[in-house]
């Protein structure tokens, strides 16, 4: 069961940023966001775009239901053709997802008075606009990607529209179900069975895309809470039974903007504060699917300096060990990076931090595993690249002995060697500001050609070379 996917809705709104609303989600361990989708406009694009990349930086995968437009339902072509055109450009765009086809399209087109669950139950000319969605939608995802997976569904015991849908060769890849409980309901576990045991006989995975307490927590957040959790313990006991791949709660915040029976489904207020519902899944996700242990280590790939625990280099690449094929995140100075390191099948990785100024820095590598467990390790150097430039400014002769003064231009510690020719004349270590002297013996008054190579703490090496006349 630890891959069991605990998710949640939620809307594109002002309530709350986007990377705000995934850290709500975040906290209480689930591991999915179901969001509106509406079109595929650059605009749609590029929030979606943003969406998934915050979420899988967070552990968090994205599963986007798209809601037909109702200017295109003129007729079952025209929805047609919408669907093929908006899921073709979104799964070009986005490979490897699941999409839902539409959000209880069945309620639009049942009959007044009837249960849903018979295919007559449904009116004639709505089911054909509304299947020509469903259908462009399926066949313009998986002709753009053939990897992805789309969810069609109900709400309630609508069997009859799924029904219906199979009947007429209608495809789809996973059932997907919306229910709400009644508050005080006493027979959850035996309604869930029911439930998924119908669902259960279209022979496909289940999702559940929405399930929360009739009114949520308008009536009290006590109800809702029993409620959530009863039918979250009936849907752990019965997915191995039905395939139950998953199930999204109804809904992430409150919505006080809307009429009093619609607003108070969040397991957090508007502000991102956790009710008394979102405190209580946050600890039934903990306790009955932990998340799995998992490590990371960060640190340099070669420090350079006079001692390996320095924490100084003068190459910007790092490495580390992580769970095997681990995504590692990475975050420099409380920046983070686009790029991420991928742990080899051993756990090892290695990222080169290209582009990196000299100077000190701070680097976080974190990971998350798939079903919420993660871990972090920071790094603190310094990174120095610049080599040190060496060069005479003067040489003082005192009789037989010649004074030989210049600078590196670095800083003080810094190790200077004068060669005549193959011949180390002398050594001497910078002080402030790099300056630098020797005092060496000359067996005669002449041109001499020298080099001067200069070591620096991080290893760095400037080498020049010059003549001199000494007389």
């Amino acid at each position: 069961m630890t891959d069991f996917i605990w998710g949640i809705n939620t809307h594109r709104q002002d309530i709350l940023s986007t990377e705000q609303q995934l850290d709500v989600a975040q906290t209480m361990g689930l591991t999915s966001l179901r969001v509106d989708v509406y079109d595929a406009s650059p605009e749609t694009m590029a929030w979606l775009s943003s969406l998934i990349a915050e979420g899988s930086s967070r552990g968090i995968s994205i599963l986007p239901v798209i809601v037909p437009s109702a200017a295109a339902a003129t007729s079952e072509a025209a929805f047609r053709a919408w669907g093929l055109a908006t899921g073709s450009a979104l799964a070009a765009a986005f490979p490897s997802l699941t999409w839902e086809a539409g959000n209880e399209l069945d309620t639009y087109v049942i009959k007044t008075g009837t249960t849903g669950e018979n295919p007559s139950d449904y009116d004639d000319t709505l089911y054909s606009i509304v299947r020509g969605a469903i259908t462009g939608l399926y066949d313009g995802i998986h002709q753009a990607d053939p990897t992805a997976k789309v969810a069609v569904g109900i709400t309630g015991i609508h069997f009859g529209f799924l029904q219906r849908l199979a009947d007429d060769g209608v495809d789809w890849d996973i059932t997907s179900e919306h229910y709400y409980s009644a508050p005080g309901a006493t027979d959850i576990a035996t309604g869930a069975d029911l439930l998924f045991s119908n669902l259960a006989r279209f022979d496909r995975p289940i999702l559940m895309t929405e399930f929360n307490q009739q009114q949520g927590s308008l009536l009290s957040e006590d109800a809702q809470t029993d409620t959530l959790l009863s039918m979250m313990d009936a849907m752990k006991s019965l997915a191995s039974r039905y395939d139950i791949i998953g199930a999204y709660i109804y809904e992430l915040l409150d919505e006080p903007r809307l009429d009093p029976s619609e607003a108070h489904y969040g397991l957090a207020t508007e502000d991102g504060t956790l009710k008394a519902a979102g405190f209580a899944v946050q600890q039934y996700i903990l306790e009955a699917f932990p998340a799995a242990t998992v490590g990371v280590t960060v640190g340099l790939a070669s420090d350079t300096g006079s001692s390996v625990t320095d924490f100084l280099t003068s190459n910007s690449t790092i490495e580390g060990n992580a769970d095997p094929n681990a995504t590692v995140r990475l975050t420099v100075d409380d920046n983070a990076i686009g790029q991420t390191a991928t742990a080899s099948a051993n756990g090892d990785w290695v990222f080169d931090l290209t582009g990196l100024p000299d100077g000190q820095h701070t680097v976080v590598a974190n990971v998350t595993s798939s079903d919420g467990g993660a871990a972090a390790s920071s790094l603190l150097f310094t990174l120095d690249t610049k080599a040190p430039a060496p060069a005479l400014s003067n040489v003082v002769l005192s009789g037989s002995l010649a004074q030989v003064i210049g600078s590196t231009g670095g800083g003080a510690g810094e190790t200077v060697s004068l060669y005549v020719g193959d011949y180390l004349v002398a050594t001497a270590t910078t002080g402030n500001g790099g300056e630098f002297g020797f005092e060496t013996v000359i067996s005669a008054r002449s041109v001499y050609s020298y080099s001067l190579i200069a070591t620096d703490a991080a290893r760095n090496i400037g080498v020049s070379s010059g003549t001199a006349y000494i007389g």
